[in-house]
């Protein structure tokens, strides 16, 4: 199935990335179980929702918080919270934290840059929980007959699409993938994006997230007047439970030797007591915008970019990410 949505002028403004190119990056292998039908619709419900996404970070309510900007310092406030990146405002919402942003923030170019960039991501969360709930419940059907098992893993991707959990597994993902997004958008010369793993690739592949990254290539095979990319895309296996390191790394093996749309697959495993104790400092202080990530202690951080970055950075470019932990 090839992609036929074709952004508008508009669209292109809004974003830097179409909804259309997104869904089938989300996708990967597995649009094929999606029915080009159901696949538009998305991208056009996703396109929609973008205006309503703007006025709503416009907007102050009860809960959201403020976010202001110092030109001379560059660096964002958000309710007195000070010294904040755009990428540690966008990944607070991993944490359900929301932002207004006012008026005042386009004044600057990093104000409107953190408008863009959080529009983006929102309407990229949308179309992940929405293509998560149309394809887990479709092979949720397809495999009720020769996997029972799997065909449950499939229907509770689905059924929990969109739906913030407690569980502790579930926020150590978010906790994980707000740190690299941040990461990822604070530097942006390093070509990386994050992205959640599709139902397809959880129960198949055992991926909770990708980290892909985007290079200019250069060399003599490329020719003046081009323009050429070399692409990897690495799996990430997470975990608090390290326990089961040797299950995970089975099924890993076997999800490899099927075949996986991914360059590689990694696991990654951080202790839950650790992460716990750093949710439970975080919201004693009331959940500022850098997350538990800031309160796991400065050496696992330092393990954790080592780890999940290590087959897809420099080792030059992953000191300096440690450098500035």
């Amino acid at each position: 199935m090839n992609p036929t949505f074709t952004p508008s002028i508009e669209q292109k403004k809004s974003t830097e990335k179409d909804p259309g190119d997104f869904v089938f990056e989300f996708l990967g292998d597995a649009s094929e179980y999606l029915h080009e039908d159901a696949l538009a619709k998305i991208v056009s419900d996703a396109r929609l929702a973008q205006p309503e996404i703007l006025t709503a970070l416009k907007t102050q309510t009860e809960h959201s918080r403020t976010v202001s900007y110092n030109k001379f310092k560059k660096r964002f406030t958000v309710s007195g919270e000070e010294g904040l990146t755009i990428g540690a405002i966008v990944a607070a919402r991993h944490m359900g934290i929301d932002v207004n942003l006012p008026d005042e923030l386009d004044q600057s170019g990093d104000g409107k840059k953190l408008r863009k960039v959080l529009v983006q991501k929102i309407s990229e969360d949308r179309i992940a929980t929405n293509v998560n709930r149309e394809l887990g419940t479709i092979l949720a059907e397809k495999t009720k007959m020769r996997d029972v098992l799997k065909s449950e893993a499939y229907q509770k991707i689905a059924d929990r699409a969109g739906i913030k959990s407690e569980q502790l597994g579930v926020q150590a993902e978010q906790i994980m993938m707000g740190a690299l997004e941040a990461i990822a958008i604070d530097h942006s010369d390093l070509g990386l994006s994050i992205t959640p793993g599709n139902a397809y690739q959880d129960v198949e592949e055992k991926i909770d997230f990708i980290i892909s990254t985007k290079t200019k290539r250069r060399g003599v095979e490329v020719e003046k007047n081009e323009t050429t990319f070399d692409e990897k895309h690495i799996g990430i296996q997470f975990t608090i439970n390290s326990s089961k390191q040797e299950h995970k790394a089975d099924q890993i093996k076997k999800a490899k030797a099927r075949g996986v749309d991914v360059d590689d697959i990694l696991y990654v495993a951080i202790d839950m007591k650790i992460l716990a104790q750093a949710i439970s400092d975080w919201k004693k202080v009331n959940k500022p915008v850098k997350g538990p990530w800031a309160y796991l202690p400065e050496q696992v951080r330092k393990t954790a970019i080592t780890n999940f970055f290590d087959s897809i950075l420099t080792p030059d470019q992953i000191r300096g990410l440690v450098n500035n932990i």
